[in-house]
């Protein structure tokens, strides 16, 4: 079976690059992988050492990636990778989840010489905000109630998260 090397306009510059091959073969399907071939060769390694509840996370991202399944892995850019996060129709966990495949992805394909360009990294798109959280405070009133009636039952454990900030679970 006969493969090509590339395609170039003089003999000389195919020479040049015969001979480059010749000095450090490499596998010449490399530059003919998709993104799904890619992901199936990654997983197939990453997969031997997680938990099944992780595999199920990393498929669902995947799922979410199908722009991007039959592009060439080489030819993949990072507003490839933001559009296809953009575009999913799922909750920031999700995305984020996306992104780490993609990190994790362009890690392995530089390891195994597929990319020299880690596009994962520049792909900045997650941005995950800060939850909003409401506390609303004992008034003076409140708390003086509750000292009022200090005999009913787990008002002491109340005051006591009140005043040391402790969550239940510490008590």
């Amino acid at each position: 079976v006969l493969k090509t090397l590339g395609y170039f306009t003089t003999r000389a510059e195919a020479m040049k690059a015969l001979a480059a091959y010749n000095e450090n073969p490499y596998d010449l399907t490399v530059n003919t992988l998709t993104f799904a071939e890619v992901y199936d060769k990654w997983s197939d390694e990453h997969f031997e050492n997680i938990v099944p509840s992780a595999v199920r996370t990393w498929k669902s991202a995947y799922n979410y990636c199908q722009p991007l399944y039959n592009l060439k892995f080489k030819d993949i850019r990072a507003y490839h990778l933001e559009q296809t996060i953009k575009d999913a129709q799922v909750g920031d966990n999700t995305k984020a989840r996306m992104k780490s495949l993609f990190n994790l992805m362009y890690k392995w394909a530089i390891k195994h010489e597929i990319t020299g360009t880690d596009y994962a990294v520049l792909c900045d798109s997650v941005k995950k905000g800060k939850p909003a959280i409401e506390r609303v405070p004992f008034s003076d009133d409140e708390i003086q109630t509750l000292w009022d009636n200090i005999d009913f039952p787990f008002v002491d454990m109340i005051l006591i998260g009140i005043y040391t900030g402790f969550r239940p679970q510490e008590l």
